[in-house]
């Protein structure tokens, strides 16, 4: 019998986490796999899991064997940065882990064209460099909850814009003078990205 290793252990768990937490559309029928008739690299990644196998639901077993899938599909880098995200997961609270949670749940309820959105702001903001990505979270906790709501509102204001408006509306700040970038700050009423914070 093979030896269940610590990289096996913590796959596993992250494919747990990413079954049961997060609750992934299993796509299956509801009928479970019997464990010998499972795909011998999926038993691999989940041998942990044999001598309780039997007492997941369908929905569980499938969720799981997607998930370790999806593993064995991932590059050595992806797998990485898994680990890596399981790693933050594993130092946050309970209550966080529920919050994380309701937000899922709450994203996986939006319309697919709202989720794709959502999608390219959070590439948009990665792709930002490190320090630009800290001033504006320093920003975000800066404000008040009435500026916070007025930049969410303005925020969904912008993404109801057509994409090759907003494009315009871009290339148009980025080549105008200082004075015209103030003026159209104060049309859209931004607060300027060097003032003095409250």
């Amino acid at each position: 019998m093979r030896r269940y290793n610590r990289q096996q252990a913590c796959i596993v768990f992250v494919l747990l986490v990413w079954a049961v937490s997060f609750g992934f559309a299993s796509g299956g029928d509801g009928v479970g796999v019997p464990w010998r008739r499972m795909d011998p690299a999926v038993r691999v990644l989940l041998q942990g899991m044999r001598g309780g196998w039997e007492g997941l639901s369908a929905d569980q077993q499938q969720r799981l064997q997607n998930g370790a899938r999806r593993w064995l599909q991932m590059t050595p880098g992806e797998r990485e940065r898994a680990q890596a995200r399981l790693h933050v997961w594993q130092q946050k609270s309970p209550q966080a882990h529920e919050r994380i949670r309701r937000q899922f749940q709450q994203f996986q309820a939006l319309p697919p064209a709202q989720q794709q959105r959502l999608r390219d702001a959070r590439r948009q903001f990665m792709e930002l460099a490190p320090n630009q990505r800290r001033q504006l979270h320093q920003r975000w906790q800066q404000m008040t909850p009435q500026a916070r709501r007025q930049a969410q509102a303005e925020i969904q204001r912008w993404n109801q814009l057509p994409a090759d408006q907003r494009r315009r509306i871009r290339e148009g700040y980025q080549k105008a003078s200082p004075e015209e970038r103030l003026r159209m700050r104060r049309h859209w009423q931004m607060p300027s990205p060097d003032a003095p914070r409250k």
